[in-house]
């Protein structure tokens, strides 16, 4: 599991919040962000569309709150690590994710330096941990779609001593054997052939042939 370090201040600035705060409207907002997280991405990428809109709806998220500056960039750096763990690995680790923002969430809830730090209270734990469930992780798979390349299985099996051409040949000689010995079954009967056991009674075995139902042979 990755590592849980102490936010504040990690990913934004107090000049970064400042600038924030000062947009008029949300489309300057998500100019701003976008000026300042998407530098350099192509018009219309799809990864940076998605971190646009998960940014700027933790933003909102933290002050409609009623947040500290020093909350809110604390909530945006745990938003970002747990979306770091979520795009680490192409396998399923929802589980581990979820682990990693309990643990980010305590270290900011526990004043125990130098390992912890009192940010939140527990009420403000509750809404940060609800939020990102309704939120992030109920579209995590989507996350992970968008984010982490996908893993394709091309599975191969070689026998020792057998190479893999003559693999090939051996399976096309079974399978043209098989259609050689394949024989169209005589409407009336089949006969009974080595190893086969004589049904018991006249009607129901008649010049070496057993007769077959439905329902099995009679």
């Amino acid at each position: 599991m990755r590592e849980a370090p102490i936010c504040l201040w990690r990913d934004i600035s107090v000049g970064d919040l400042e600038r924030l705060e000062h947009a008029q409207s949300s489309g300057e907002l998500c100019r701003v962000l976008s000026d300042w997280l998407t530098a350099g991405s192509p018009p219309g990428d799809l990864r940076s569309s998605a971190l646009l809109d998960l940014y700027y709806h933790a933003l909102r998220f933290c002050w409609d709150s009623g947040f500290t500056r020093e909350q809110t960039s604390c909530v945006f750096s745990i938003v970002k690590e747990t979306h770091a763990a979520c795009v680490g690995s192409p396998l399923g680790n929802v589980a581990e994710c979820h682990g990693l923002l309990q643990l980010l969430l305590l270290r900011h809830a526990v004043l125990r330096p130098p390992f912890s730090s009192e940010f939140f209270s527990p009420q403000q734990l509750l809404l940060i941990s609800h939020y990102m469930v309704e939120t992030y992780f109920r579209h995590f798979k989507l996350y992970k779609y968008v984010f982490t390349p996908q893993v394709n299985l091309d599975l191969s099996i070689l026998y020792d001593g057998i190479s893999e051409t003559d693999e090939t040949r051996t399976t096309e000689e079974a399978v043209d054997k098989e259609i050689e010995d394949y024989k169209e079954p005589d409407p009336d009967g089949i006969t009974c052939g080595p190893g086969w056991e004589f049904c018991s009674g006249g009607s129901s075995y008649l010049n070496g042939r057993c007769y077959y139902s439905p329902y099995g042979r009679f």
